[in-house]
């Protein structure tokens, strides 16, 4: 039993998500002492919903984003697609479409632009970096032609409506302190996380990012499984949007403008090479719980909020330095 324990707790301190753990406790017991000094309460479950909440929408861009990392692609156009699939939603609301079609003609939106994504790349061979970035313009333009429709002058707006149920959806308490969006994230989240780490499918992917020339010779269908990876991203960020929508009864403009940032910098901070072929999205997932637990802390503790943003884009360049030094140590070998 004790030999049991042992081999265990010395596979864990050497799996690369040990550190990331190792900093979180860190952070909780920091802010919790920093808290207690301000005369508030941090370690509580009311935080831990807090940060869930805080986190939930970009970890579903998080999900497209690190499935295509480990296979060597980047999409930077999910955030974008999720706020055209937020605007489609309180459309199809407002031209009284039931809730459950509002959300599948919204994820759908998401996956044709993934779709659109995968076949710029495998048919013009551009780089996925460069392809996304066109895109996430034509479909800022297409947002806001979209919600101009209709209004009186022409200009582009956010979209109100209101619907009981995807009110319900987007905040209503299901386990405890827990709304419905948030279950809905982690179940979705963990059934990525096995899918990645457990199947045949999860070992092409890495293989496909960590060395295209060896995936190639074993017989491993590079188009394919581009064209699934962009359009999970797409899909995921069509749930995104439509639950964003549901969350502020509102198609918005700006929605999830920071989100895509904040879920490339869980995914590379938790252990993901930005070169691709390397972790998982259990350490994206602890990647995101330390950039939102510092977020909330220092809401918690009464401090501007901005710094939170700065302490994000630092956190980016380490996680993207390291990963460099790593990759180049690598190339040594």
């Amino acid at each position: 039993m004790s030999n049991t324990k042992g081999n265990f707790l010395k596979s864990l301190t050497h799996k690369k998500v040990f550190p990331l753990l190792i900093l979180l406790i860190v952070e909780i017991i920091l802010f919790s002492v920093w808290a207690s000094l301000k005369g508030t309460t941090f370690f509580a479950i009311t935080t831990l919903r807090n940060i869930l909440n805080n986190m939930t929408f970009a970890a579903f861009l998080t999900i497209g984003a690190a499935c295509l990392m480990l296979a060597g692609h980047m999409d930077l156009s999910s955030s974008t697609i999720g706020a055209f699939c937020g605007i489609v939603t309180a459309w199809s609301i407002t031209h009284n479409l039931p809730w459950y079609l509002a959300i599948i003609l919204a994820i759908a939106f998401g996956i044709g632009f993934g779709a659109f994504n995968a076949f710029i790349i495998t048919r013009f061979r551009f780089p996925s970096f460069i392809a996304t970035l066109g895109m996430s313009s034509v479909i800022r333009g297409l947002l806001y032609f979209f919600s101009s429709l209709g209004t009186a002058d022409g200009s582009a707006q956010n979209i109100n409506f209101l619907n009981d149920t995807l009110y319900a959806i987007g905040n209503k308490k299901l386990i405890s302190e827990f709304s419905i969006c948030v279950v809905i994230m982690l179940v979705i989240y963990i059934i990525f996380a096995i899918i990645v780490a457990k199947t045949k499918f999860g070992t092409k992917v890495k293989m496909l990012g960590g060395n295209p020339v060896a995936a190639n010779l074993a017989g491993i269908k590079a188009t394919g499984i581009i064209y699934l990876l962009f359009i999970i991203s797409g899909g995921m960020a069509g749930v995104a949007g439509s639950l964003f929508a549901a969350k502020m009864q509102q198609g918005s403009l700006m929605a999830l403008s920071t989100a895509q940032f904040t879920g490339l910098t869980g995914a590379i901070l938790g252990g993901i090479s930005f070169g691709g072929g390397e972790g998982g999205l259990g350490g994206a997932f602890v990647g995101m719980l330390i950039l939102n637990t510092f977020t909330i802390g220092m809401s918690v503790c009464g401090v501007n909020s901005n710094l939170a943003t700065i302490f994000n884009g630092l956190l980016l360049i380490v996680a993207l330095a390291l990963d460099f030094i790593r990759q180049a140590r690598k190339r040594r070998v």
